[in-house]
């Protein structure tokens, strides 16, 4: 039986996988360091962190992109949890990155002469980037059509898998 996934849910699916990427970059980067393959390894060694800070950092960003993959591919099968994920997921990217939004405004007022004004405004121009995205797929997953979306599927295999009453 074919799948009918509107646009919409095709779309925020793409956004949660490119959402997913930085984190996995950032863990990858963070085993390369812990193995001493890092490119830059032997220039300053205060620019790299400790073996439990890697693996810190590691599990923390890679969780992350992990599950925000896993949700996409439940979010490309219109299944219900991977909405809920979704959902979970806004709000938590919400709360943290306008946190570090207001942090990095707050480090851009003060260090404006000793940082670049163009290094800093790239950092709260992802941090937008992701608080939109974000707000995006908070709205987008609580609309009656796309709420009906996931939940007709779940009632669809419900239907499926009760056994027949002819037989």
């Amino acid at each position: 039986m074919p799948m009918n996934r509107s646009a919409s849910v095709t779309w925020a699916a793409l956004a949660t996988i490119l959402e997913s990427l930085p984190p996995l970059g950032l863990g990858l980067f963070a085993v390369l360091d812990m193995f001493g393959v890092a490119p830059v390894r032997g220039r300053d060694p205060s620019v790299f962190l400790s073996g439990f800070e890697d693996l810190s950092l590691f599990v923390m960003v890679m969780t992350f992109g992990m599950l925000g993959l896993i949700s996409a591919i439940g979010l490309l099968s219109v299944r219900r949890w991977a909405r809920y994920t979704s959902i979970a997921f806004a709000i938590v990217t919400i709360v943290v990155m306008g946190l570090y939004l207001a942090i990095a405004i707050i480090a851009i007022a003060f260090a404006h002469k000793r940082n670049s004004l163009s290094i800093m405004s790239c950092w709260i121009g992802i941090l937008t980037f992701y608080i939109g995205v974000s707000v995006w797929s908070l709205l987008l997953f609580n609309r009656p059509r796309i709420v009906q979306e996931f939940e007709g599927t779940a009632a669809l295999f419900a239907i499926l898998k009760t056994p027949s009453q002819g037989q």
